[in-house]
């Protein structure tokens, strides 16, 4: 219960996931998600806490050692033979480095972008800006996971890996993608406006905007569409 709930506070709030990237560009956030990133990571950790007390609280029972599953000798045999076929492991930097090497990039990238200029306004600047934009940095982050395969045909591997990727990501995409065209409609209506007016007017204050991507969410079931739809709501009262 603690793992899902703090893999889910990441999901939500937490770039470069694609509902925080597409509600902060719906805000104008979208040179700044460094400071997204570290707004969104305390309020996950509070969220895995509870997580985690919840579960210490009411997860009382110890599970059944008959009904739990054995690994019998056939897959103890093919675990073997799937790390002797892969060969030397990689180690730890290598490991996290596809994941963390991007999140670094685009909190430099947001640093270097401050109002106050800490590393100047010259090539410098633009530079780690260029690196710091979640596309170049998920593309290094991308490079950076090809050094991790091991096979004789690299080649062929990636081939392997990107139409397993694409499998995998196609719904994430095409729900993004419905999303972020419904919150375009929005901001680019009338609507949009109306809505946003409307709900600032509830005087729920900040609560507002989870209180309308709670609904979205158990409306529809997808919290980044509840994310990309929300923000867009609110970014009437936001650009005020």
């Amino acid at each position: 219960m603690a793992l899902a709930t703090g893999l889910y506070a990441t999901h939500t709030f937490v770039p470069p996931t694609p509902g925080p990237i597409a509600a902060a560009g719906n805000l104008g956030l979208e040179s700044n998600l460094g400071l997204v990133i570290a707004a969104g990571i305390p309020i996950a950790a509070v969220a895995a806490i509870a997580g985690m007390l919840w579960a210490k609280r009411f997860a009382h029972t110890d599970p059944d050692v008959h009904d739990t599953p054995q690994h019998t000798d056939d897959q103890w045999q093919d675990w073997e033979a799937l790390k002797a076929s892969y060969g030397r492991l990689p180690g730890p930097m290598a490991a996290f480095a596809p994941i963390i090497v991007p999140i670094l990039l685009i909190c430099i990238g947001t640093l270097a972008r401050l109002p106050t200029a800490p590393v100047g306004d010259g090539a410098v600047m633009d530079i780690l800006s260029l690196l710091g934009q979640p596309l170049t940095a998920l593309l290094i982050g991308l490079l950076l996971s090809c050094t991790l395969l091991k096979s004789d045909d690299r080649i062929a591997e990636f081939s392997e890996r990107i139409s397993e990727g694409i499998l995998a990501a196609a719904p994430i995409l095409l729900i993004t993608g419905a999303g972020g065209a419904f919150g375009a409609v929005l901001s680019a209506s009338p609507l949009g406006d109306y809505l946003g007016n409307t709900l600032s007017t509830l005087g729920i204050g900040i609560l507002m905007p989870f209180i309308v991507s709670a609904g979205l969410k158990s409306a529809q079931g997808s919290s980044t569409v509840a994310l990309v739809t929300t923000s867009a709501l609110v970014a009437p009262c936001w650009t005020r």
